[in-house]
């Protein structure tokens, strides 16, 4: 029955650090091609975000994943007001004298979020 639907699966047993993209080239019976659609997966890449010194006085030094760079990341503070707005690289100093003493969050493209304390 060539009408039948077929399951195709791959396992990629050395895939490279960081992203990766894969797309599957399907052959059916009667030698006809055809392809899915392409999936990126990324692998190996440490998702560890860090701020120091924590509490902070003038700056804060931002350290992330290369996979971040590039991407908007904002300062958030308790009554969820965007205060700060900027671009990520992987390590980076702020300026964080205009900011109130208290505690901040620092939100990412990833949506993960990261508290600190400015002093």
């Amino acid at each position: 029955n060539q009408s039948a639907e077929a399951a195709y699966t791959f396992t990629d047993l050395a895939p490279l650090s960081g992203k990766s993209f894969y797309r599957l080239n399907m052959i059916n019976r009667d030698g006809r091609r055809s392809y899915s659609p392409v999936v990126s997966v990324r692998f190996g890449e440490a998702t560890a975000t860090s701020i120091i010194p924590v509490p902070a006085t003038n700056q804060i030094v931002l350290r992330t994943t290369p996979s971040l760079n590039g991407t908007a990341a904002s300062i958030i503070d308790l009554q969820g007001k965007t205060v700060l707005r900027f671009t990520l690289s992987s390590t980076q100093q702020l300026d964080i004298t205009s900011l109130a003493s208290g505690t901040y969050y620092l939100k990412l493209a990833d949506g993960s979020t990261h508290k600190f304390i400015k002093q």
